[in-house]
């Protein structure tokens, strides 16, 4: 039967990509040929060069899906969850991956988590073939060097339905239904039980959430930052980010290897507070209002800008309403390796709607740094507008392909600013640079203060000069 080839296969990409052990082979593939329903194996010779290359396991795992459809096992509508079921068969067990990953993380802190990170896309958690199709672009031409990425499976909304498990950050995701393959590393903070899973989306390299064991509500206050702090000796390439706006009924905190664009903003200005002269402060270049703390006490650094964090939470001034301010907060190693706390002033009712339609009205921790993490739609919809701007195809704009429906005017701006017939390179570069100058003006309007002797007159209440 042309399956027992497929399944050879399978069992092979499981021992060389995913430490299938071979006393564990047997034993998985019998229940690869019960989930498929067979009760024989025939063994064949494969080809095992093609197989020792690959970085995601779709040339072998696809032919075992379309197998089980086609003799409905399965249904196509079912084909992600069967895929991830088979695949959970051969991958090892969450226990035998955090031994492994803490066996490493002793002496390999950065390297164990490229480890963990590459068994999630071979595993197939993170799906490889569908972050491919994610474009993403740096808009030099910004002040700040803004990135934006167009995610494959970022939609406008997003919401779980079930009450088991209680939300999608949940430990309990672990091996359930859409998290088969999940694997997540256990991490203890200020004597509590944390743990780190990567994000299946991918939205930059190593992209995952730092997530309290317990279901509960964040709360920030110095020991969060602490434990912030704590993950960054624990992940010292990483960093950890928290949005008070956000609002998230499970406590824990954004996190990952990438380099935001804030991270590379120069230092604007540099201040003192005199009750804590050792700790460097200073006003980064950026759009919004932003201060970095530095110094080398964890502890110290914590309770310092909680101080800073609760007097703007009640802080009231022309336009500011204490009610709406809020902030967001990354901690992160320096370049000195001194420890670090980024603080991203915000006001909720500060901000801008405009091009919102076009983007999404999400503006969360990401996008306040300057990474901005856009809806699947608009790969469609820059699809189309390429289209009318090289005058493929006839924009009508009093009956817009639904698609486009929402964004008529942007669509009728980019064929006006572009004028006569133009490459498809261009076209495309025209539609970039028109989302990124969307991007970069919601980003601008977020910025609490728009005078400097605004902003030091709320310092001056912490004595901060």
């Amino acid at each position: 039967m042309a399956i027992y080839p497929s399944i050879e296969k399978l069992l092979y990409y499981g021992r060389e990509h995913l430490m299938l052990d071979d006393l564990d082979y047997i034993y998985a593939r019998n229940l690869l040929l019960d989930a498929l329903k067979l009760n024989e194996y025939v063994q064949y010779e494969i080809d095992t060069e093609s197989i020792d290359i690959l970085t995601c396991p779709d040339e072998v795992l696809t032919p075992i899906v379309d197998y089980a459809i086609s003799q409905k096992i399965t249904t196509e509508s079912e084909r992600d969850a069967f895929g991830d079921m088979i695949m959970n068969l051969i991958t090892k067990r969450p226990s035998e991956v955090t031994d492994f990953f803490l066996m490493n993380h002793r002496k390999y802190q950065i390297k164990a988590f490229e480890w963990l990170y590459d068994y999630s896309f071979k595993s197939d958690f993170i799906k490889g073939r569908r972050v491919l199709e994610n474009k993403h672009w740096e808009a030099k031409a910004t002040k700040g060097k803004i990135e934006i990425n167009i995610n494959s499976q970022v939609n406008e909304a997003t919401g779980k339905g079930s009450k088991y498990p209680e939300c999608y950050l949940c430990k309990e995701n672990e091996g359930f239904m859409g998290a088969r393959t999940l694997r997540t590393i256990p991490v203890t903070l200020s004597d509590e039980e944390w743990f780190w899973q990567y994000f299946p989306q991918n939205y930059f390299y190593q992209s995952g959430a730092l997530t309290s064991a317990e279901h509960h509500p964040m709360h920030l206050d110095a020991r969060a930052l602490h434990k912030m702090l704590e993950f960054c000796d624990f992940a010292p390439s990483f960093f950890a980010g928290y949005n008070t706006l956000s609002n998230p009924s499970h406590e824990h905190f954004m996190g990952g290897a990438k380099v935001l664009p804030l991270f590379k903003a120069p230092n604007l200005k540099n201040y003192k507070c005199s009750a804590s002269p050792y700790i460097e402060i200073s006003e980064l270049d950026w759009y919004g209002n932003v201060l970095s703390f530095s110094y080398t006490n964890k502890e110290h650094l914590s309770n310092f800008v909680i101080e800073v964090i609760n007097k703007w939470l009640e802080y009231n001034a022309d336009k500011i309403n204490a009610g709406d301010n809020g902030v967001a907060v990354i901690a992160r190693r320096s370049q000195d390796q001194k420890y670090t706390l980024d603080v991203i002033f915000r006001n909720r009712a500060i901000i801008s709607t405009e091009g919102t339609n076009v983007v999404g009205d999400h503006f969360g921790l990401l996008e306040a740094c300057g990474y901005f993490v856009l809806p699947s739609r608009l790969k469609s919809q820059m699809e189309l507008i390429e289209k009318y701007l090289t005058k493929e195809s006839r924009f009508n704009s009093a009956k817009p392909d639904e698609t486009l429906a929402n964004i008529v005017p942007t669509v009728e701006k980019l064929i006006k600013e572009t004028g006569s017939k133009v490459t498809l390179a261009e076209a495309n570069l025209n539609f970039r640079d028109e989302i990124a100058r969307i991007c970069e003006g919601i980003i601008e309007s977020s910025r609490v203060f728009q005078k400097d002797e605004d902003f030091q007159k709320f310092l001056d209440t912490l004595d901060i000069k």
